[in-house]
């Protein structure tokens, strides 16, 4: 398809836009290619214009380029729903570029998929279904329907765009804007699109305001144009000058969008390389500071972990790696021989020969012991780090009890003997055999079973101080590969090919098989034995909620997953994989939250008590010991969605500006703690409930809205109860005034009240909405604003309670801000946008679009810098003058709240409660700190395309290649 010149582009109504049906992209998986030519061609036949990519080629920066022209140039995107197409990396890629132009999205049902693995974009939709076995010419009409509803719109959606990007792509240049009817034809489509579906993009209303913007600068040239003329001469004489300069700016300007470019795809194409994604936004960054290389950026940021230290084998493969010794100790195999190395670096290795190759290294108890198994089946124990192996038994598997005071060893006749490693008499080993070799073992962690496995055999024995009795020999399908306990001892987990099995305990009774999956490595068990987490052969990482035994939730890497570890407190997930990244998830949203590369498969990770530090190795050679924290987050457990009536939902309160939290105690009692702070501040009961709260500007007082409909007021730090305002609705807004002496609510009965909360009085009352959900008063404490249902954000007099102006929204308005010193209020509603208004004028003056509902809105101290939280997963900030976007904050989930705090901005998601540098210098800065090394010379000649590479962050080692 071809797209006309951006120097002639046409007004949004314009009769270039011919065509009677609508110009479709279609996003497809390969595997469905056959199901798809076929549905296309039917189309065809029916007059529809496609854009569809049949060669498979692999994706690059020019591949990736034609198909965003692609999207641009169509109407509407019909993406073909499958389970490949959902774990497509370049499906997704499509269906983002086309969400983020507000395309028209018509999803496809060709193969069942789970409603719940849909993205989020096509999850509210339709769906419509062309299946094996559906009716074909009815599914074939409704996709026509679909394709073809307000198509007038649809094409002058589609006819704006092409400008609109035109403009974008070449910097925003002036040039480009709309000009005259042309603007004022896009002035009049924007009023029109209130009630239109697809909405206006975020780069057409960037487009049509800059145009505006242009518009009013010209006038005031005009009137200017004496001045011009007399000072014309002198800039003549400067031309050359700055010609020169352009074409030098000009070219850098290329590199960074390019770098930029380069930086997304890395990053979405190859996630082991999250440190040269990094290093290219930087350098994109560095020529240009542009939304393209920030959002890289900060997503390394938020993903980089801290490597404490490195242990590298060029060429040799790490095959098993530990923590031992409370984490003081790293013990891992290279070869046939293993290094005991202190984690913190004071001490030389201590290297140990075996006789052959090792395969594993096993932890034994909590006080330094381990065992290591070769090839040949030797096996080695010691006692600790500094003391010397002892050697045991022969054996083809091999563990040791949670106390460590037993290892088991597995036999190639498939029977069991037991070895003690104190002085006392060990146990007595089960009498009966496998039937197999014995390939893995498995104690319970009370001791009071024993499970082993070989090749399809799987036998269970229950232990005591005088017998190993035989509860079940089980023999299934296919190969065992992997088997654990519940931590209570009364369930047993075993992964077999495309399943995993779990039977109840003592009595070995099967419960359920988990599946169908795509051939299961590895089973586990979290530490509350709530949950069960299964790493599978196609990149997935599933979990299963252990008392139902229902999917709950599912992450993703780019290829099998063999390695699993919970953290202490069940509430995060690590996970290797052969895509060479371990990657740290929190279960309760499936976010990622860290990742560990590696140069190749990841062979080893262990995170011996699910709270300190972590150990990874892998196919490279290197092992890497990592730091647990993130940076400047902390996981919680709070909303993960907006609902209608209020965004304070599940458990966590969280107040307007995310500085404070009220966190549920149970039994009716809360505690109120400040981020950052580990302790709370005061701790209090509430048996009726908590709808929301507010503190007072210098933090002596706590305001608290209950369900009962009354609100109480408590002195801090003791929680001492001041006053009870009784209003009889639960009010879902509350707030001081700048000088403390007044609060206001916002109640379900529709009144906005003020009140002198010292004597219980009310100064006045008006009614706004059915559910009051944002106030906000002005810095000068002489406006109050509110924001309801009704759609509508209202700004009254503080003295008298007069409304001074009423401003309409297209939907609910959730949050409100005052700018600290000029006559603006930011406004955040559900119809996806923000918006600044001129408290002068009544009308807006910028527009700050979103994918869905913006929830929460907040100015800088100094006012150039307005923020916004949506429940498209993103914080947003602009700047306050022209309304540019600057930065954009990937998110875990909807964010609820956000404020400034300095130079950081506060999020609080839901899931997370995090801190973001505002300034993206600051972002370079933080990200360079987590960084191991620069790009090296290759890397650079690829990208940068200059021969001698530099130094991109100050300090880091220059790879050779």
């Amino acid at each position: 398809m071809s797209s006309p010149s951006p120097d002639a582009a046409p007004p949004p109504d314009t009769a270039a836009e011919t065509s009677e049906t609508a110009r479709v992209f279609v996003s497809y998986a390969r595997t469905n290619q056959a199901a798809v030519r076929r549905w296309c061609e039917a189309l065809a036949a029916r007059g529809r214009e496609l854009w569809v990519d049949w060669e498979g080629i692999p994706p690059s920066a020019e591949w990736m380029a034609q198909i965003e022209t692609g999207i641009r140039e169509a109407d509407a995107f019909v993406f073909m729903m499958s389970p490949a197409a959902l774990a497509s990396t370049v499906c997704r890629q499509e269906l983002d570029i086309a969400a983020g132009l507000d395309k028209r999205l018509v999803p496809v049902v060709i193969e069942d998929v789970a409603p719940a693995e849909a993205p989020p974009a096509l999850a509210r939709l339709n769906w419509i279904f062309l299946r094996a076995g559906d009716d074909a010419d009815a599914g074939l009409a409704r996709l026509e329907a679909a394709l073809d509803t307000d198509l007038d719109w649809l094409k002058r959606h589609t006819a704006l765009m092409r400008p609109a990007l035109a403009w974008q792509d070449a910097g925003r240049e002036r040039s480009r804007l709309l000009k005259g009817q042309a603007l004022k034809q896009a002035e009049a489509w924007l009023t029109e699109s209130a009630q239109k579906s697809p909405a206006p993009a975020d780069v057409q209303l960037a487009f049509i305001q800059a145009s505006q913007q242009a518009a009013r600068t010209r006038l005031r040239l005009a009137l200017a144009g004496a001045l011009v003329g007399l000072v014309s001469l002198a800039a003549l004489s400067l031309w050359a000058v700055l010609a020169e300069r352009r074409a030098d700016a000009a070219r850098e300007e290329a590199v960074a969008r390019q770098l930029g470019s380069d930086a997304s795809l890395v990053a979405s194409e190859q996630a082991a390389l999250i440190e040269t994604s990094a290093l290219l936004a930087i350098e994109s960054w560095k020529r240009r500071p542009a939304l393209g290389n920030d959002v890289p950026l900060r997503q390394a940021l938020r993903l980089l972990p801290r490597q404490l230290a490195r242990w590298s084998h060029p060429g040799q493969r790490i095959r098993a790696a530990q923590l031992i010794d409370g984490g003081r100790m790293v013990v891992y195999a290279e070869a046939d021989r293993l290094h005991l190395q202190r984690a913190d670096g004071t001490a030389p290795a201590t290297i140990v020969t075996l006789p052959a190759q090792i395969r594993s290294v096993i932890r034994c108890g909590a006080a330094g012991a381990f065992v290591a198994r070769t090839d040949a089946d030797q096996v080695r124990y010691w006692r600790d780090a500094r003391s010397p192996p002892e050697a045991l038994e022969d054996a083809t598997a091999v563990t040791c009890s949670a106390d460590g005071r037993i290892v088991a060893l597995g036999q190639r006749d498939g029977h069991i003997r037991f070895h003690a490693t104190d002085a006392s008499a060990p146990p007595p080993a089960p009498s009966d055999s496998l039937d197999a070799p014995v390939e893995r073992l498995r104690f319970s962690d009370d001791g009071r079973f024993l499970a082993a496995s070989g090749a399809k055999h799987l036998r269970l024995w229950a232990l005591t101080a005088d017998s190993a009795r035989s509860l079940a020999a089980l023999k299934g399908r296919q190969p065992v590969a992997d088997i654990d306990f519940s931590p209570a001892g009364d369930t047993l987990l075993a992964a077999a090919d495309a399943a995993a099995y779990v039977w109840h305990l003592p009595d070995a009774r099967l419960v359920k098989r988990l599946g169908e999956l795509t051939n299961v490595h590895r089973a586990r068990f979290s530490p509350d034995g709530r949950l069960i987490a299964l790493g599978v052969g196609d990149g997935s990482v599933v979990i299963y909620d252990a008392r139902r035994l229902e999917r709950i939730r599912q992450m993703r890497h780019g290829s099998p997953v063999h390695h699993l570890a919970f953290s202490a407190d069940s509430r995060l997930l690590l996970s290797g994989s052969n895509d060479a990244t371990a990657r740290l998830w929190r279960i309760a949203d499936g976010s990622e939250q860290l990742r560990f590369s590696h140069a190749d498969f990841i062979t080893a990770i262990d995170w011996p008590d699910g709270a300190g530090r972590m150990l990874s190795a892998g196919r490279d050679g290197a092992v890497k010991l990592w730091a647990p924290g993130l940076f400047e987050r902390e996981v919680v457990d709070g909303p993960r969605r907006a609902v209608a009536v209020q965004a304070n939902v599940d458990a966590i309160r969280v107040a307007p500006g995310a500085a404070d939290l009220l966190e549920p105690l149970g039994a009716h009692r809360w505690q109120l703690r400040a981020q950052g702070d580990a302790a709370p501040t005061v701790t209090f009961a509430v048996p009726e409930g908590v709808v929301t709260f507010a503190l007072s500007p210098d933090r002596s007082v706590l305001a608290v809205s209950q369900f009962d409909g009354r609100v109480s007021l408590r002195h801090l730090p003791d929680g001492r109860l001041l006053r009870t305002l009784t209003i009889g609705a639960p009010s879902d807004t509350v707030g001081f005034s700048p000088d403390g002496t007044l609060l206001l609510t916002g109640s379900r009965d529709g009144q906005v009240r003020l009140w002198a909360w010292a004597t219980g009085t009310v100064r006045w009352q008006q009614a706004h909405a059915p559910f009051i959900f944002a106030h906000a008063f002005s810095a000068d404490g002489r406006l109050v604003a509110t924001g309801g249902s009704d759609a509508s954000a209202r700004v009254w007099q503080v003295a008298d309670g007069r409304e001074r102006h009423r401003f309409a929204h297209r939907h609910d308005v959730r949050a409100l801000a005052f700018h600290p010193t000029r006559a603006l209020l930011a406004s955040a509603s559900s119809d996806h946008m923000g918006r600044l208004w001129s408290l002068e004028t009544g009308q807006v003056t910028r527009y700050l679009p979103h994918r869905g509902p913006v929830l929460a809105i907040a100015f800088s101290a100094d006012g150039t810098r307005v923020a916004t939280g949506s429940s498209d997963r993103t914080a947003r900030l602009w700047r306050t003058d022209d309304g540019v976007e600057q930065s954009r904050i990937q998110a875990p989930s909807a964010v609820f709240a956000l404020g400034f705090d300095g130079p950081w901005l506060r999020l609080f998601t839901g899931g997370e409660w995090s801190r973001h540098p505002v300034d993206p210098a600051a972002v370079v800065t933080a990200t360079c700190a987590r960084l191991t090394h620069n790009l090296g010379p290759i890397d650079w000649l690829r990208y940068v395309r200059t021969p001698t590479p530099q130094a991109t962050c100050p300090g880091l080692p220059v790879p050779r290649f």
